[in-house]
């Protein structure tokens, strides 16, 4: 059965678009991986995990790759 989670980052994510699109390419540029707040769920009975989010100036937001890292890519 399929369910859903949500995972945000611990800092707070600007509500204007061009300081969201500024601060996700500050954060490109600096290759970095944002804190997700909280704890992830147990994720070991799934055999396949879906990720979606929104694209800001042309990728995905960095903490995706935090995600990416911290479930072994």
């Amino acid at each position: 059965m399929p369910t859903s989670s949500r995972s945000s980052p611990s800092s707070r994510t600007p509500h204007n678009y061009a300081a969201t699109v500024e601060r996700n390419r500050q954060e490109q540029d600096a290759d970095a991986r944002p804190k997700i707040a909280g704890n992830l769920p147990d994720l070991g009975r799934y055999r396949s995990i879906i990720l979606g989010c929104p694209v800001w100036n042309t990728r995905a937001p960095m903490i995706i790759r935090t995600l990416r890292t911290r479930l072994g890519d």
